[in-house]
């Protein structure tokens, strides 16, 4: 009986020690980024997009590969009249979300070189930007919104 005890005992505290911890250190691992990108959508009033639906628009347009992924949404301004875009991406481990970091960095940087001269506006708007990485989270935000867009990312993800 003393042994039927123990061995409960040490099976509780393995079931008890694997559900506390979580591999990657994610913190809202059940957050759905296409949920929060619905939530930023509603609450704020965004240009004609096309929204990153695929895997292959990810590629296309910023180089990430869905082996890097976890999950992502977003939108990119489909009129070309502004430079918004946001991009919403769970890394799949930290040298993915280092890397998407960087093709994310580089992306700013190529529209912020874009608008410089032609668009002072828009370029302004784009010089207020930034990536920012929180664990395996790596976004975009660039709109005139983008602290407000900002703000309810966090939300969600600290």
């Amino acid at each position: 009986m003393k042994r039927i005890a123990a061995i409960l005992s040490i099976a509780l505290i393995v079931c008890a020690l694997f559900s506390a911890c979580s591999s990657d250190g994610d913190k809202a691992s059940g957050v759905s980024l296409k949920d929060v990108y619905q939530q930023i959508k509603t609450e704020v009033t965004l240009p004609d997009t096309v929204e990153l639906d695929s895997a292959k628009k990810l590629d296309r347009s910023y180089g990430i590969t869905e082996d890097m992924v976890d999950d992502y949404a977003g939108g990119i301004d489909s009129s070309g009249v502004t430079m918004t875009e946001i991009v919403l991406i769970r890394a799949k481990d930290e040298n993915s979300a280092a890397e998407i970091g960087e093709k994310l960095n580089k992306r700013l940087q190529s529209k912020l070189n874009q608008n410089r001269n032609y668009n002072p506006e828009q370029a302004e708007i784009i010089e207020k930007c930034k990536v920012e990485t929180d664990g395996l989270y790596v976004t975009l935000v660039i709109s005139q919104d983008a602290d407000k867009i900002n703000a309810i990312i966090r939300q969600h993800i600290k």
